[in-house]
């Protein structure tokens, strides 16, 4: 089931999510598909950062 969701999920992104899948490249997006992890891992990095958590606090 993970690795089934790491290939999968982007096909269902939209918005800012879609644009950022897009914009990877190929070897990257492939890398990422392998696994629900890795994809998972990547998200994070990229919309989950340090800006995001302080916004979080100010809620």
């Amino acid at each position: 089931m993970v690795v089934d969701l790491g290939a999968v999920a982007p096909l269902k992104f939209t918005g800012r999510a879609d644009m950022w899948w897009q914009t990877l490249p190929t070897t990257t997006q492939v890398y990422l598909g392998q696994s629900w992890t890795f994809l998972l891992r990547a998200i994070q990095v990229h919309f989950l950062n340090a800006n995001w958590l302080q916004e979080r606090r100010c809620e």
